[in-house]
Order: C-alpha cells, then sequence, then structure tokens
C-alpha cells in the first residue's frame, strides 16, 4: 500500500487551514472516513496539477481558492477504483433547473438562482463533476487508454453529487433529467439509511463481485501522483549541454516579451522545457502551451530532463483548445471538443476571446512559454498574455517553416516585443545527411519561405562538421502507383528495419495524412505480423474516440507509432516512416503539402523512408534519395 494517510490533508491540518471545510464537505468527509473500509483513501481539496483558474461564478461555492480545479472529495482504492464526488450546500428552493434546447436539438439543463434581485445561470453540477473525470483522463492517459481497450474498466471511474441540504429527491430535482448509471446523486437523509456507505459508493458492490474488474496499483500511484504532483529533484534530470544561444533563452527574464525563431532540430522545445524548470524552481507558475494535444507528453518529458529542484504543481503542460474549454467551464461556456467541426470550435474559441476581454479579472501565470507559435493566431496570443501576472514573462518560439496551418505570422515580433528576437539555426539533433536532404527540399519547394528568412538552411553544428566518424544512417526513397503498393512496401520497410537494422519496433513510426489511411494501414500490418509487436496509434473515425487515442500518444511505449503529419508535428523518432498520397487538384493544397513533408522530414533522428504516390516529388527523391534497400 502506498505511504499516505488515510485522509489528506490530515483531519489537524484541516482544522488549523484559514479556509475551512464547508458544512457539507465536512460532514461527508467524516461519514466516509467513519464507514469506508480502511482500505480506502480519501482526498480533500485535491488540486488538479495542470489546471488552475480563480473564480467562483460558475459553480457557487469558492472556498479553497476557488472551482473548477478542485473536487471537494476524492476516494480511491489500490484496486477497487475511484470515485469523485462533488457537494453542494444549496437550499433547495432557492435554486431551479431550466431545460434550454439548441439549435441542433440538443437540450441543456442549466439551474438558476437569484442574487440581490437578479437571475444568475450557473452550469449544471452534473457538468462540473463529469469534467472533473475528464481531467483525471487527460492527467492520467494510461487510465484513458486501457478504458478504451476494456470499455468494462471505465466502471472504475465513478463520480457523485451529495447535496447537503436536500433530500435526494429535491437534489434530483435540481439537477434535472441525467443517467443515474453514470453519476450518483443523493441528499443528506441517504446517508442515514441502513448499509448507506455502500449504497452511495457503488465501487464497494463492484469490488465484492465475483466478475469484478480492478483497477490495478499502477492506476492508484498514477493517480497518486495527479492529485499530490511530486517533486522534480535536481538528481531527477540529466547533465545536458547547451551552445550559447540556447543558453540565452533558458534563463527566465521577467517582464520580457521574447520570440524565439528556430529551425528544425535546433532545439526550441528543450529551451522551453528549461525555461519552464527554472521558474518553476524559482516558485513562479508557468504554463506551457501547444497545439497539438498529443505534444503535452513530449515536452513534459523534455521538463524531466532538467537538473533541477521544483513542484510539479507549479507547472501547467496544456493544449489551447483544452485551456480554452477549462475557462469555458469555469464560466459556465459551452465548448465542443469535436475536432471534426472546426469551425464550430473557431466560433467558441472566438466567444470565449471576448469573455475574457470583459473578465480580465484575474491573473494566474507568472510566465506562458508557447511551442510551436506558429500554428497560433494573434488573437489566441493575446488571449494568453490576458493570464500574465505582473510578472509577464512570456516565450514564443516559432518555425514558419512549419507553419502547416497556414497562419499569418506577420504580426510575430513586432511591437512590443522584448528584449530578444533569437534564431535558433543549427540541427542539433538531426543527422548530417538528412539536414543536407531538408535543405535540398526548403530550397526546390519553400521558396516563398526562405525570401522571408535570414536564415533560411539548417546549418551543421561545428561538432557535427569536425566528426571523422560517417554517418550510419540511410535515406530511401520508394515511388509507388497505388495504395496497395504502399502496404506492401511498408511490409518490406518494417522487415528491413527491424531484421536488417535490429531496430526496436518502439522506435518506429509511421507518418500519414489522412485518418483513413492510417485505419488502413493499421489494419494491414496487424494481419500481416499478427501478434509479433502492438501497435500505438491516433487513428479513429469517431471523433471522441480520436481524443482519446491523442491524449495517451506517447513516444517512449513499446510499440510501433502511427500518426498524420498534424499531430506528430513537434515529435520526433529514431526512423520515420512517411507516406505521401497521390497529387491533389488544388494548388493551395499541394502548397500545404510541401510544409507537412517538410515538417516530416525534420522529425527523423537516424533512418528516413519515403513512400510516394505523388508525380511532383518524383525528381527530388531520385536525385537526393537512395531507391533500394
Amino acid at each position: 500500500m502506498t505511504n499516505i494517510d488515510r485522509i489528506f490533508p490530515p483531519w489537524k491540518a484541516l482544522n488549523m487551514h484559514k479556509q475551512p471545510l464547508l458544512p457539507g464537505e465536512r460532514f461527508l468527509a467524516e461519514h466516509l472516513d467513519k464507514n469506508l473500509p480502511k482500505s480506502w483513501k480519501i482526498f480533500l481539496k485535491t488540486k488538479l496539477n495542470h489546471y488552475k483558474f480563480k473564480s467562483s461564478r460558475c459553480f457557487g461555492n469558492g472556498s479553497w481558492g476557488g472551482v473548477g480545479k478542485s473536487p471537494d472529495i476524492v476516494i480511491a482504492h489500490e484496486t477497487g477504483g475511484i470515485m469523485i464526488i462533488e457537494v453542494k450546500d444549496w437550499v433547495p428552493e432557492k435554486y431551479k433547473c431550466n431545460t434550454l434546447t439548441t439549435g441542433k436539438g440538443k437540450k441543456i439543463h442549466r439551474i438558476t438562482t437569484t442574487k440581490n434581485g437578479k437571475e444568475i445561470l450557473l452550469s449544471n453540477p452534473i457538468h462540473q463533476v463529469e469534467e472533473y473525470r475528464n481531467l483525471l483522463f487527460e492527467g492520467i492517459p494510461e487510465i484513458d487508454e486501457e478504458i478504451y481497450q476494456n470499455k468494462e474498466k471505465f466502471n472504475l471511474i465513478k463520480i457523485g453529487l451529495y447535496f447537503h441540504k436536500s433530500t435526494t429527491k429535491e437534489a434530483k430535482q435540481i439537477v434535472g433529467p441525467y443517467d443515474s448509471f453514470k453519476c450518483k446523486v443523493f441528499g443528506k437523509e441517504a446517508l442515514e439509511t441502513t448499509n448507506s456507505i455502500e449504497r452511495i459508493i457503488p465501487l464497494l458492490t463492484l469490488l465484492k463481485s465475483q466478475k469484478k474488474v480492478t483497477m490495478g496499483k499502477e492506476w492508484f500511484k498514477k493517480f497518486h501522483n495527479w492529485v499530490m504532483p511530486p517533486w522534480h529533484t535536481i538528481n531527477d534530470g540529466i547533465y545536458l549541454s547547451f551552445n550559447t544561444k540556447q543558453k540565452r533563452y533558458i534563463n527566465p527574464k521577467p517582464n520580457s516579451k521574447q520570440k524565439l525563431t528556430g529551425v528544425a532540430g535546433s532545439g526550441k522545445t528543450l529551451v522551453l522545457a528549461m525555461r519552464a524548470a527554472n521558474l518553476a524552481a524559482q516558485g513562479k507558475r508557468v504554463l506551457v502551451v501547444c497545439f497539438n494535444i498529443t505534444l503535452r507528453h513530449y515536452i513534459k518529458k523534455q521538463i524531466n530532463k532538467a537538473r533541477a529542484k521544483f513542484s510539479w504543481e507549479k507547472i501547467y503542460i496544456m493544449h489551447f483548445d483544452g485551456f480554452c474549454k477549462r475557462y469555458a467551464l469555469t464560466h459556465g461556456m459551452p465548448f465542443p471538443f469535436d475536432g471534426t467541426d472546426e469551425e464550430n470550435i473557431q466560433r467558441h474559441r472566438k466567444n470565449i476571446i471576448s469573455h475574457r476581454e470583459n473578465n480580465n479579472n484575474y491573473l494566474n501565470y507568472d510566465a506562458i512559454l508557447v511551442d510551436e507559435g506558429n500554428d497560433f493566431e494573434k488573437e489566441w496570443y493575446e488571449y494568453l498574455c490576458s493570464f500574465l501576472t505582473e510578472n509577464n514573462e512570456i516565450l514564443f518560439a516559432i518555425d514558419e517553416k512549419q507553419n502547416i496551418y497556414k497562419r499569418e505570422l506577420n504580426w510575430v515580433g513586432r511591437g512590443r516585443w522584448g528584449i530578444l528576437n533569437g534564431v535558433l539555426n543549427q540541427g542539433l539533433r538531426l543527422p548530417i545527411k538528412q539536414i543536407k536532404i531538408i535543405n535540398n527540399f526548403s530550397k526546390t519547394f519553400l521558396k516563398d519561405f526562405n525570401n522571408k528568412q535570414e536564415n533560411p538552411e539548417i546549418s551543421i553544428p561545428e561538432e557535427k562538421q569536425l566528426s571523422l566518424l560517417p554517418s550510419i544512417c540511410k535515406s530511401y526513397w520508394i515511388n509507388v502507383k497505388d495504395f496497395t503498393e504502399i502496404k506492401n512496401n511498408i511490409y518490406k520497410v518494417i522487415q528491413h528495419l527491424v531484421e536488417k537494422l535490429s531496430m526496436k519496433i518502439s522506435d518506429v513510426v509511421i507518418l500519414v495524412n489522412r485518418h483513413e489511411e492510417g485505419i488502413e494501414l493499421r489494419n494491414y500490418i496487424k494481419k500481416q505480423f499478427g501478434n509479433k509487436f502492438s501497435i500505438m496509434d491516433i487513428f479513429s473515425m469517431n471523433s471522441f474516440h480520436r481524443q482519446i487515442k491523442k491524449r495517451y500518444f506517447r513516444i517512449n511505449t513499446p510499440h510501433l507509432k502511427m500518426s498524420t503529419f498534424h499531430s506528430f508535428k513537434g515529435w520526433e523518432a529514431r526512423n520515420v516512416i512517411i507516406v505521401i498520397p497521390e497529387d491533389q487538384k488544388s494548388i493551395e493544397v499541394m502548397k500545404k503539402f510541401d510544409l507537412m513533408i517538410y515538417s516530416s522530414l525534420t522529425r527523423t533522428q537516424e533512418n528516413l523512408f519515403i513512400i510516394n504516390q505523388s508525380f511532383k516529388y518524383q525528381q527530388f527523391g531520385a536525385e537526393n534519395f537512395e531507391n533500394t534497400f
């Protein structure tokens, strides 16, 4: 059993806290402490280590530094599961459920109350506790992964609502229609019935059942680290060497707004990671933002390399839409998380940004570090800046040649940008052979970008130039006519990497353009190789499943990795296989392909394989790559 107190914080600390528990919170906590089996742990007001907003507008109870970030009570068992419980001290007659119908005919149940003669609209606490569960899935992607593989394990993550001043009947009237299987809603009288603990905690019954599904001790360990972020020590890091230009950006610089332009492989993400660690070591609150949801885990891995002492509680790593969604939740605003409807998401982004402009009362972060800033709009950047404290420190890293979303970036670096607009132009992690290929690709297909930049090429670091050792890295180009040939060559390349080059399958990544292509290739590989290895991919035609897969996608796992060009941006791998689709009719689409292929070429650390169906790139492949292996 993990060595933590039965209840955290312990009662002595809770009794001395300047903001004590509300009556309902204390009553339920004492009831659980008295009646739960001793093998269960109780966490009160746990802080979610990747999300903080100070606002009490949304849910009514503003204790302990605000809401939207601290579940009132969480209970957990090493094998029995996790239950998140929100507590409301609401007087039932003061709250009313209203059913609203959206333009698409979907019904939303909102809560209204009256304050100072004015009617106030609140988010439904059902949605609040559901979002806590979603945050748990985001914070512990391994749980997401296991649930996706085994749907029965979803039953191990329960949510509940306790209304201290209401009966169960009154509580259910307040929240409106809901699925009782998904959320346990109960009032005070439920705690006074026979076997009350099993009535309000369904996990207890599940734990006793003969066909029980267990959580596993590893789940509990990861959950514990999530609700109680550990300290990162100096010995947890590794020794790293940095060049002069990188060192200029690693150290914190209060009251500065800096743009850092870096070519592929120059160490932009590592610089941001070290800056984040150094800021946290000074006790500063740091927000690290990226656009791709998949990139968050890579950024955390880089931060973990720092030889610095800091609390992980000080660092928040989020993708931009996730950050927007948290703000929306806190202020009772809708925000769809459906990646298939970009137009709808864009509309909600604008609503949130507009709301923030008129409600700029709460400042949260001492520094904001933006990775892959070329994916960001100007309005998004300004929205993020509104969350800065008086410390007012921001570092905005970009590479215009990886602007695959075609954002307008003329605004970056203009106006009141700070002391340094630096350029990292050395491809520190890229093999010499790949640097030459990437530069040739840039000269051939990215002329418009090269004309805008002072340093259009990736330079080879001196230590690499002086090396007498020949490069062992291989670069192959294979032209194909159709998707059948793509599949056949994928099979050959994987065999070559594993059998001839003795590569681990975990060091291989396959990149494609669309999910449909990825699904077909994944199914083909599974059929050909059977149980020889497993596959981690992000592909799904279902947007919900796609988000889950993206959240737990990591590079340091024992699987073959498969991703789209977009979702792998910012990552790197030892061996990369790129599948270029057939030519598109639109000139603009083909220009976008130029950027995506360039970005994908920069992802490899050693061996690069291109399987090409496009006529446009055939000559380039013949001139720069080997064609047999």
